[in-house]
């Protein structure tokens, strides 16, 4: 079975983060009928590369700078 509680790579998937999955995320999962519990840990932040690459309709929202690079 597998246990899934972060799925962070979805949300950066569904808006365009750096750090997103494709669109099979799961389908290994569904194809094999794998047991399977899962969370919706991580769907609260995206990753963005550079502040310059950040969407401009979430330029407005809270962002966290993790360095300058």
């Amino acid at each position: 079975g597998v246990l899934d509680i972060t799925t962070t790579e979805v949300a950066d998937y569904v808006v365009g983060g750096i750090m997103a999955c494709d669109s099979s995320r799961f389908g290994r999962i569904i194809e094999k009928k794998v047991h399977l519990v899962m969370s919706l840990g991580g769907l609260d932040f995206v990753v963005f590369g550079p502040m310059h690459t950040v969407p401009l309709e979430f330029r407005q929202r809270k962002l966290f700078k993790h360095n300058e690079q």
